[in-house]
Formats: structure tokens, sequence, C-alpha cells
């Protein structure tokens, strides 16, 4: 027993020397400790084979983990070589068991003390994080997209003016918003701001944490004022001049057209549009839309008389001759008078469409919709004479006569279309665009009338049925059914005043194909037997007759638009 005594305690001891071999160079001010040449004679150490000794300062004792018998010897002071900083002395030397113990400077750890590995600790379950919390996407530079995010769907980050995420921002949507007071992060006053704008094509770059800056965008109304030209309608020679004893025949020397062929009426029409529409959900992936548009009624005059010609003829066709023939408003000695024509039309349509998300960013979007359309034109042209019998008229010199020709159409589109629509948006700048193409029946309907009216001297009016290009055969009304497209396309340039608010113009382009207007109804071969109290002639054809002529229509303009969206 004596011997394993002994063993232990010379075991412990070289133990304890290895600590101080290990922590010899660690000192409170970073500096190793110089070492001397040759070992004193009383030091506790003994050197291994091939080790280097290594000492410390007298000031940090040595701690063992097992007790002593003996109190072991203090190391003597050290000399150092000359220009060395003195390591500290003790003041007096104390008996270890008397002397507190004190943890080394550099505390020693239990391994290295003792020799022994520590307990295991039991491994406690850790809870997960929770996970982060999304937040509405703010660009670099600190601006704000609004109307650009699902509602409550927010966007992945948020980043603020310096350019650095906002770490733990928390922006509820504002249905049943909660939390802690907003935090605002703002940029510096701008001159703008006293308009209530800020920087051309930046946000207010403001960003309000805990309130979100981005606009659901579920609803909206959208109010056009529309500025387009409409392809105007195009019209027979409706009159002609002749030279001196010429009576205006088309093809006759002198003759001279002073309305048509070709187009008659204004082309500029000014008008309006609204659309609304809804998403059905909160992703903003489903739901329906509207609109409606109204181009005014738009009325075009000509107006000539015998002031300004004194020979004014209406030419037609008439098989009766099979040559070219007139019926003479003005002509001296014969008649004076004036003739007038008239045409106006109103434009019209309305969709409801159902419309499905392609795909939704905070920047931008796509979407398809499919559904109804209805477009609806109405338009007439009007020819009136009125004439006084001169001395060599058929009639009592100062006899009044009216005639008049009356030629409406209206065409009413039914159909179904399929389109598409984007946009992009630029911080406070958009680009939104529209297309669309409809394919359906297009309702025509003509309604010819022709009217006469005579009043002589002292006499009261007599009433005819029949003017010169409406009578006999094409008076009524007739109707009939036509395949038609009308594809439309939009294009908007808008700026966002405010989050819910924003203003645009833009371009817009609509075709219809197979579409009658009243001038191409006109038919010029008109048999003189159904003209009321015209010349004594055989009869020839049934003619004139309604002709159902076809021709396409454009519409385009610009429009200047508010929209309002929540």
């Amino acid at each position: 027993m004596r011997r394993m005594g002994t063993l232990l305690t010379v075991a412990v001891w070289v133990a304890g020397g290895n600590v101080y071999a290990d922590d010899s160079n660690w000192r409170p001010n970073g500096q190793a400790v110089p070492q001397p040449a040759n070992k004193p004679a009383d030091s506790p150490w003994s050197p291994s084979s091939g080790d280097t000794p290594k000492w410390v300062a007298a000031s940090a004792p040595i701690v063992s983990a097992v007790p002593q018998q003996a109190t072991p010897p203090i190391a003597p002071t050290i000399p150092l070589p000359s220009g060395s900083e003195p390591l500290p002395q003790p003041r007096s030397v104390i008996p270890q068991q008397d002397v507190p113990l004190k943890p080394a400077t550099k505390p020693l750890s239990v391994e290295k003390q003792t020799g022994l590995l520590p307990k295991p600790q039991p491994v406690l379950p850790q809870t997960p994080p929770p996970p982060p919390t999304p937040v509405p996407f703010v660009p670099s530079n600190g601006n704000v997209i609004w109307g650009a995010s699902p509602m409550g769907t927010p966007c992945p980050q948020v980043v603020a003016a310096s350019g650095l995420p906002a770490v733990g921002a928390v922006v509820p949507s504002r249905r049943g918003a909660f939390g802690s007071p907003n935090l605002t992060l703002s940029r510096d006053r701008h001159f703008l701001d006293i308009f209530g704008l800020g920087r051309f094509g930046e946000d207010s770059e403001t960003v309000v944490l805990g309130e979100s800056p981005i606009t659901t965008d579920r609803y909206f109304v959208q109010a056009d004022y529309l500025l387009w030209w409409m392809r105007a309608g195009n019209v027979p020679v409706l009159a002609s001049t002749g030279a001196a004893q010429s009576f205006g025949y088309l093809g006759q020397p002198g003759t001279q057209t002073l309305l048509g062929p070709g187009t008659f009426g204004t082309t500029a029409r000014n008008g309006f549009r609204i659309r609304g529409g809804m998403w059905c959900d909160d992703c903003l992936s489903q739901g329906v839309d509207g609109s409606v548009f109204f181009l005014g009624r738009q009325s075009s005059r000509f107006q000539i008389d015998s002031n300004q010609f004194p020979t004014i003829a209406r030419p037609i066709f008439a098989p009766n001759f099979n040559q070219e023939f007139a019926e003479l408003v003005a002509f001296p000695g014969l008649s004076s008078g004036t003739l007038l024509a008239e045409t106006s039309s109103a434009l019209w349509g309305a969709d409801l469409n159902y419309r499905q998300s392609l795909c939704r960013t905070c920047t931008s979007h796509s979407e398809i919709f499919a559904g109804y359309r209805h477009l609806n034109l109405r338009e007439d042209l009007a020819i009136t004479e009125f004439i006084i019998a001169g001395p060599n008229a058929p009639d009592p010199q100062g006899t009044n006569i009216v005639v008049q020709d009356s030629f409406k159409t209206r065409n009413r589109f039914h159909g179904g279309q399929v389109g598409y629509a984007f946009g992009q948006r630029m911080g406070r700048f958009d680009v939104d665009g529209r297309v669309s193409v409809a394919l359906g029946v297009n309702a025509q309907e003509v309604e010819i009338n022709g009217t006469q009216s005579r009043t002589r001297p002292g006499q009261v009016a007599e009433r005819f049925t029949g003017g010169l290009l409406a009578a006999g055969p094409n008076i009524g009304t007739f109707n009939r059914d036509k395949f038609s497209v009308a594809p439309e396309a939009t294009l908007n340039v808008g700026y966002r005043v405010t989050p819910n608010l924003r203003t645009y113009v833009g371009y817009n382009f609509l075709y219809w194909s197979n579409v009658i207007r009243p001038g191409d109804q006109i038919d010029r071969t008109v048999d003189l037997t159904f003209i009321p109290n015209g010349p004594p002639v055989p009869f020839s054809q049934n003619r004139p007759l309604p002709t159902f002529k076809q021709s396409d229509l454009w519409v385009h303009g610009v429009q200047f638009g508010l929209e309002l969206r929540w």
C-alpha cells in the first residue's frame, strides 16, 4: 500500500507539471515568460527525456486536485536576462495550507486538473425556430410598389430606403390588421411634395411597417373620355351640276359632281367608356369584369341652293331609257330650290367577361378572359329637295314641292370573345394592354322610306309615297343575319397619383367586319314608273332594291382615363 500511494503521488505530480508546461506561455499582457539557461536546484520540476523545461511566474501557484502530504516548495525568484521585464514577486512566503485557493489567471479545464472526462450532460430537445414572417417587397431604392401583390399574399422581403433588408418587419394585410404601432421609414422632402406628387418615375420612398403599402386591387372602376375616329360611310353621286343649258346628267359634257361618290360624314367622335370589375378571391386568381362605351351621335350636313349653282341635279340611271337621267332641283326658268343631305351615326358596345389570372408578381400581371360581346351601330342618311316651281314648270308657278329619301341601317352584333390582358409596373409608372377577338352574328337591318309633298298655291298639301331613290320595291324594312368578327386592342400608359388612384392615356383600335352603312344601300337604278308624278314611261324592271352591301368598320383613337382601385 505504501508503494501504491507513492506511485499515485508521482503521477499526480507529473500531471501537474504538464499543466504548467501547457500554460506557461500565457500572460495577461500576451507576453511569454523568458526561460533561464539553468534550472534552480530547489525547483520542483524534473525534466523528462527530450523535453525542454519551461518556467512560470512565482505568482501563479500550483493547484493540485489530489490532497498533498507536505507543502510543496515555493519557486524561488528566477534571475532574468538583462533588459527583460521582472516578474512580480510574492511579498511573503506563507504555507500553502494557510492560503485560500484562488483560480489561476487563466482557469484550468477540469480535464487538465483531474485528468478525468466531464460527466455527459443530457441533450434537451430544441424547439424549431418559427417560420419567417413574409413581408411585402420594396425595391432596393426604397420605393413602394402599389397595387402589385394579391391581398393576403405578401411578397418576399422588405428593403428599406438604405437598400438593406428590414429584418423582422411584419406587415399584416389591411383586413384585420393588428400588432404594434406602425414604424415609418421616409425619404427627404421633395419640391413636388407640395403638390401631393413625389418624384416622377419614383415612389414616395416611404414604407410603413405594420401597415401594408400594397393595395389589394380586388375591385376597380375606370372612367375614360374617348376621342376616337370612325370610318365615314360611302355614298354614290347624290348631287351634280352642269354648264349652261346642261341638265347635269353624269357623263354629259360640263357635268360636275357636288356630293359623291366617296365618303360623307365626319370621322372624329367624342364619347366615354366605363369599365369595372372584381376578383372573387383574395389571391386575385379568378374574377369578372365588364365595360360599356358610347360614341355620341355625330351628324354631318351638306347643303347647296340655286344661288350657288343655277343647275342642281340628282342623277340616277333610268332603265326605261337605258341611260343616265336626273331629277332637277334647280334649273334656270324651270325651278329654283335647295338640296340638303344629312347623315348621323351612333356607336356603342358592352362586354362581360370571366377572368383567370396566369401570373401575378409585385410588378407585373397577366390574365386571360372570355365572355360575351355586344356592338350596336345606328346610322341614317336623308336627302331632301325643296323645290319652287318656275314659269316653265309643269305645275303652277310658286308650287312648293318637297321630296325626301331616307335610308336607315342598324347593326347589332352578338358573340363570344376571348382575350389576353397584361400589365407591368415601374415605380409609379405602368403600362397595361388588352387584346381580344369576338366571333358572332351581326343582325343587319335596313329601313328605307320615301315621301313627296306638293302644295299648289291656294290648295292643301298633297302627299305621296316614294321619293326618288326610295321608291317602289325598296321601301320598307329588311333584315338578315351575317357572320362577323370584331377584334379589339388597347394599350395604356399610366401614373399612380396615390396608392388607389391612377391616371392614364392610351390608344384603342376596334375592327368590325360585315357591317352595312346607309349610303351603301342606295340603288341608283330606278324605274321611273315608281316615282310619284314622274314622266309617263312604260315599266322596265323592278328597281330600286335594297342592296345589303357590306363594308368593314374600324374605329380608333385615344382615351384619357382615371382608375380607382381598392
